[in-house]
């Protein structure tokens, strides 16, 4: 009984020894991809945006869910999708208030989900946002918007 006691702790620490080293060298990257997209928003830099997001991918514009098929057709309805009082959460968002779910990045309040890219891009982008929650139904009743 003592051996399996012994067993069962020692693969317990092993592998939380090896999944904390994973996730902090991911933390960094995470990290900084997050820090470049709330820049690339901040300055308005639409193009940058639309690179980063994983399509197709559907979004909420004038409260229906549309397919965005590739990177011209969000910059089409970029203002409909990352409209002033969206852009606003992300903004005041805070890398420390993400979380980790189902494998994926979540940012505090849902509006975006960010995966493994499958293809890094030349730059060597290593994350896609593959979820955009920007419907302000949810946000109204979750008293997110004022």
């Amino acid at each position: 009984m003592k051996r399996l006691i012994f067993a069962v702790a020692f693969i317990m620490l092993v592998a939380t020894a090896f999944g904390q080293k994973r996730i902090s060298a991911t933390n960094q990257e995470l990290q900084k991809f997050c820090t470049n997209y709330v820049n690339y928003i901040r300055t308005d830099s639409r193009t940058l945006v639309a690179l980063l997001i994983d399509y197709p991918i559907t979004v909420s514009i004038e409260n229906k869910q549309v397919e965005i098929k590739d990177f011209q057709e969000l910059l089409k309805v970029y203002d409909k999708v990352f409209y002033p009082a969206f852009k606003r959460i992300i903004l005041n968002s805070s890398f420390s208030n993400y979380r980790y779910m189902d494998g994926y990045l979540v940012t505090a309040n849902g509006e975006l989900f960010i995966c493994n890219a499958n293809n890094p891009d030349a730059e060597g982008t290593k994350f896609k946002i593959f979820a955009v929650h920007n419907d302000p139904s949810f946000y109204y009743s979750n008293g997110i918007f004022k």
